[in-house]
């Protein structure tokens, strides 16, 4: 290996269990091996040991008395606590709205529907609705038999008196 040589990831892990002394005896000597031969190596389990000593500098906190007390307290209330999206009722009203929602969302998409058609989509009905008052004098209009009698008619007192005396009935 050259002095240089990038260090493997799994070499660089196992500097922390070397400092430790956590290692198997094949292991060790690995290490000791890359040691040797690696500048890069040295550095970086020089500075990872002065790291430890820093630590082993700041100041000691004592937890409180009654810490475990308290931390095996909250893991057992941790443990109580169901998680609600879990629960039976939960998952029911989650249905329900779920089929509310389409449901609604039904209703409105036919009320739309029958809305656009009924306002304009022509009814095979229109025609004789708009044709209504001519339908009802359809008897009347059959009595005439051509136009040269309605002309005749036109200058007739018996005609007008007749046709004001309809609009009157009506």
């Amino acid at each position: 290996m050259s002095q240089f040589h990038r260090i493997s990831v799994t070499d660089r892990s196992n500097f922390a269990a070397y400092l430790d002394g956590e290692l198997v005896d094949d292991e060790t000597r690995r290490i000791e091996g890359v040691l040797a031969e690696n500048a890069v190596a040295r550095t970086d389990l020089e500075q990872l040991s002065r790291t430890y000593e820093l630590l082993d500098e700041l100041p000691r906190v004592n937890a409180p008395k009654d810490f475990a007390a308290e931390t095996v307290k909250t893991a057992r209330l941790a443990e109580q606590t169901t998680d609600f999206t879990q629960t039976r009722w939960y998952r029911t009203s989650v249905e329900a709205l779920r089929l509310s929602g389409w449901t609604l969302g039904l209703v409105v998409a036919a009320c739309l529907g029958y809305a656009v058609t009924s306002r304009w989509v022509p009814r095979p009905s229109d025609p004789l609705v708009d044709e209504l008052p001519l339908i009802d004098n359809l008897d009347k209009y059959q009595e005439i038999h051509d136009f040269e009698f309605l002309q005749r008619m036109a200058g007739s007192a018996i005609l007008m008196e007749r046709i004001r005396s309809e609009a009157a009935n009506e």
